[in-house]
Protein backbone atom coordinates (compact mmCIF):
# COMPACT_ATOMS: atom_id res chain seq x y z
CA UNK A 1 0.00 0.00 0.00
CA UNK A 2 1.01 3.15 -1.21
CA UNK A 3 0.69 6.41 1.19
CA UNK A 4 0.59 9.56 -0.31
CA UNK A 5 3.26 12.01 1.83
CA UNK A 6 2.66 15.38 1.50
CA UNK A 7 5.85 17.14 -0.17
CA UNK A 8 6.87 19.81 2.57
CA UNK A 9 8.13 22.65 -0.19
CA UNK A 10 4.22 22.36 -1.81
CA UNK A 11 3.23 25.92 -0.26
CA UNK A 12 7.07 27.53 -0.68
CA UNK A 13 6.37 28.60 -3.76
CA UNK A 14 3.65 31.01 -2.92
CA UNK A 15 5.47 32.60 0.21
CA UNK A 16 8.96 33.17 -2.52
CA UNK A 17 6.73 34.78 -4.74
CA UNK A 18 5.01 37.05 -1.76
CA UNK A 19 8.61 37.91 -1.11
CA UNK A 20 9.65 38.76 -4.28
CA UNK A 21 6.66 40.35 -5.55
CA UNK A 22 6.87 42.71 -2.41
CA UNK A 23 10.45 43.63 -3.01
CA UNK A 24 9.61 44.01 -6.95
CA UNK A 25 6.55 46.76 -6.72
CA UNK A 26 8.43 48.87 -2.82
CA UNK A 27 11.38 48.66 -6.32
CA UNK A 28 8.65 50.14 -8.58
CA UNK A 29 7.08 52.66 -6.78
CA UNK A 30 10.50 54.05 -5.55
CA UNK A 31 11.80 54.63 -8.87
CA UNK A 32 8.34 55.59 -9.81
CA UNK A 33 8.66 58.31 -6.90
CA UNK A 34 12.10 59.06 -7.56
CA UNK A 35 11.26 59.90 -11.52
CA UNK A 36 8.17 62.28 -9.87
CA UNK A 37 10.88 64.14 -8.03
CA UNK A 38 13.03 64.63 -10.90
CA UNK A 39 10.41 65.87 -12.94
CA UNK A 40 9.57 68.59 -10.58
CA UNK A 41 13.07 69.71 -9.74
CA UNK A 42 13.46 70.06 -13.52
CA UNK A 43 10.20 72.08 -13.70
CA UNK A 44 11.96 74.49 -11.49
CA UNK A 45 15.26 74.68 -13.32
CA UNK A 46 13.48 75.09 -16.30
CA UNK A 47 10.86 78.00 -14.83
CA UNK A 48 13.74 79.54 -13.72
CA UNK A 49 15.45 79.23 -16.82
CA UNK A 50 12.68 81.17 -18.38
CA UNK A 51 11.51 83.78 -16.02
CA UNK A 52 15.14 84.76 -16.83
CA UNK A 53 15.14 84.71 -19.93
CA UNK A 54 11.70 86.94 -20.17
CA UNK A 55 13.10 89.04 -17.28
CA UNK A 56 16.63 89.90 -19.64
CA UNK A 57 14.80 91.48 -22.03
CA UNK A 58 11.77 93.28 -20.16
CA UNK A 59 11.83 96.34 -18.10
CA UNK A 60 13.01 95.98 -14.59
CA UNK A 61 9.72 97.16 -13.11
CA UNK A 62 7.67 94.40 -15.07
CA UNK A 63 7.92 92.10 -12.58
CA UNK A 64 4.22 90.01 -13.24
CA UNK A 65 5.09 89.22 -17.08
CA UNK A 66 8.31 87.99 -15.22
CA UNK A 67 5.84 85.64 -12.63
CA UNK A 68 3.19 84.87 -15.22
CA UNK A 69 6.40 83.10 -17.05
CA UNK A 70 7.62 80.93 -14.25
CA UNK A 71 3.95 80.28 -13.56
CA UNK A 72 3.41 78.69 -17.01
CA UNK A 73 5.77 75.66 -16.27
CA UNK A 74 5.05 75.92 -12.14
CA UNK A 75 1.12 77.28 -11.86
CA UNK A 76 1.16 76.88 -8.41
CA UNK A 77 3.91 79.16 -7.63
CA UNK A 78 2.77 82.10 -5.36
CA UNK A 79 4.37 85.52 -6.06
CA UNK A 80 6.09 85.57 -2.28
CA UNK A 81 8.02 82.21 -4.11
CA UNK A 82 9.41 84.06 -7.11
CA UNK A 83 11.77 86.78 -6.93
CA UNK A 84 13.78 89.20 -9.39
CA UNK A 85 17.09 90.62 -8.70
CA UNK A 86 18.76 93.41 -10.75
CA UNK A 87 22.34 93.96 -10.43
CA UNK A 88 23.61 96.28 -9.78
CA UNK A 89 20.41 97.45 -7.36
CA UNK A 90 18.20 100.11 -8.24
CA UNK A 91 19.55 100.01 -12.14
CA UNK A 92 17.67 101.15 -15.43
CA UNK A 93 17.39 99.29 -18.36
CA UNK A 94 20.09 100.19 -20.08
CA UNK A 95 22.48 100.28 -17.07
CA UNK A 96 21.52 96.81 -15.47
CA UNK A 97 24.10 94.02 -16.05
CA UNK A 98 22.38 90.81 -15.10
CA UNK A 99 19.30 89.51 -13.67
CA UNK A 100 18.60 86.64 -11.08
CA UNK A 101 15.30 85.21 -11.02
CA UNK A 102 15.09 82.57 -8.27
CA UNK A 103 12.29 80.15 -7.13
CA UNK A 104 12.86 79.71 -3.46
CA UNK A 105 12.79 80.37 0.36
CA UNK A 106 10.02 79.83 1.22
CA UNK A 107 9.25 76.95 -1.23
CA UNK A 108 5.72 75.39 -0.99
CA UNK A 109 5.67 73.91 -3.81
CA UNK A 110 6.21 69.75 -2.65
CA UNK A 111 5.78 66.63 -4.10
CA UNK A 112 3.45 64.53 -2.14
CA UNK A 113 4.38 60.80 -2.93
CA UNK A 114 1.80 58.38 -4.00
CA UNK A 115 1.51 55.37 -1.86
CA UNK A 116 3.12 56.14 1.06
CA UNK A 117 2.11 59.39 2.48
CA UNK A 118 5.32 60.58 4.47
CA UNK A 119 4.75 64.22 3.76
CA UNK A 120 5.62 66.77 1.32
CA UNK A 121 9.17 66.65 0.19
CA UNK A 122 9.95 70.39 0.13
CA UNK A 123 12.05 71.91 -3.15
CA UNK A 124 15.16 73.27 -2.91
CA UNK A 125 16.01 76.85 -3.99
CA UNK A 126 16.83 77.15 -7.92
CA UNK A 127 17.96 80.34 -9.60
CA UNK A 128 18.48 81.55 -13.01
CA UNK A 129 21.45 84.19 -13.90
CA UNK A 130 21.79 85.78 -17.17
CA UNK A 131 23.60 89.16 -18.88
CA UNK A 132 20.58 91.78 -19.58
CA UNK A 133 20.28 92.49 -23.12
CA UNK A 134 18.98 96.39 -24.21
CA UNK A 135 17.07 95.85 -27.31
CA UNK A 136 18.52 98.98 -28.38
CA UNK A 137 17.26 100.67 -26.11
CA UNK A 138 20.86 101.39 -25.26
Amino acid sequence: MKRHLRKPQRGAAIVEFAIVATLFFVLLVGIVEAGRVLFTWNSAVEATRRGARMAVVTAPGDAATIRDEVRRIMPDLADNQISIAYFPAGCTPTTCDYVTVSVGEPVAYSVTPLVVPIGPLALPPFSTTLPRESLGAG
